[in-house]
C-alpha cells in the first residue's frame, strides 16, 4: 500500500457500490481503482 493508496475502511465503503461479474465480485477492482485514483491526483495523461 503506498501513501495515496485507499485504506481498508475508505475500500469498504466504495466496494459495496461496484456491479458484480457473473460468479461474484470482479478480481482485483481495488488495485484498478487505486491506479485511476492516482491518475486523478497527479494529473497524468
Amino acid at each position: 500500500m503506498t501513501r495515496g493508496d485507499l485504506t481498508d475502511a475508505e475500500w469498504d465503503l466504495i466496494e459495496q457500490h461496484l456491479p458484480l461479474g457473473a460468479s461474484g465480485p470482479v478480481p482485483g477492482p481495488r488495485s484498478y481503482f487505486n491506479a485511476v485514483m492516482r491518475r486523478i491526483r497527479t494529473g497524468s495523461p
